[in-house]
């Protein structure tokens, strides 16, 4: 009909995907008229560049680039995407004595994860789940502490919801970079751990009472409960 439209984002990935030997990419979109071309070095991608058609064994870590394009040639979004070949990251020896986490709040303005800690602290709070405590309000940026007591050797998916700024890093490796100022959004990252304690670190920043949430999904696709995964 000669009318403009936005071809739906493509499916089937995380922003960081963890695989153990051999994985697999499948990419999916909702409209079926669409070509999907990638690239693995950086650039982005053309109608010359390489066209997907179908799942991608990949046995090294790899970053893909996918862009869509319409049965006109025009070019749709491009996405990026890691998939990491992994082992299971070791615990560590640790015997946290409380459940939960530790929140740190700062008075912070910007808006950057990064930049928190140099901001003057308005006081500590214990929390059970990655979340704003109820007394946080204003300027915030948090830092949550703690442990992630892995219930078994397993490949995590890691869902962090913000509005603004935030981030996640296990075992001292960032997992998902929702960083810099936005409404709410979702960025999905994974990481194989062995079974046991792994310290992590949250990141946030909002100046107007925004929102945060981490939800945790095993590889059989359920979401964990928060209760018992965190500890400080």
């Amino acid at each position: 009909m000669g009318i403009n439209y936005r071809i739906p984002d493509l499916e089937g990935f995380n922003a960081v995907n963890a695989f153990i030997g051999e994985g697999t990419v499948n990419v999916t979109c909702l409209d079926p008229t669409a070509s999907i071309h990638y690239t693995t070095d950086g650039s982005i991608p053309t109608l010359q560049s390489p066209a997907y058609e179908g799942p991608i064994k990949v046995t090294e870590t790899t970053d893909f680039t996918f862009c869509t394009f319409r049965p006109n040639g025009k070019k749709g979004d491009w996405v990026k995407t890691r998939f990491i070949k992994s082992e299971y990251t070791p615990s560590v020896t640790a015997a946290p004595s409380n459940p939960g986490l530790k929140a740190t709040w700062h008075e912070f303005k910007g808006n950057k994860c990064g930049e928190i800690e140099k901001a003057p602290v308005n006081g500590t709070y214990p929390v059970e789940d990655v979340m704003i405590p109820k007394k946080v309000k204003g300027n915030i940026g948090l830092i949550i502490k703690g442990y992630f007591n892995a219930p078994q050797d397993d490949i995590y998916t890691f869902l962090l919801l913000s509005d603004d700024g935030s981030t996640l890093v296990i075992d001292g490796e960032q997992v998902v970079d929702n960083d810099d100022p936005h409404g709410p959004k979702e960025v999905i990252g994974q990481k194989a751990l062995a079974k046991g304690y792994h310290p992590m670190e949250v990141r946030y920043f909002d100046q107007n009472g925004g929102q945060l949430k981490l939800r945790v999904m095993g590889s059989d696709g359920k979401e964990i409960p928060f209760t018992h995964l965190y500890a400080h």
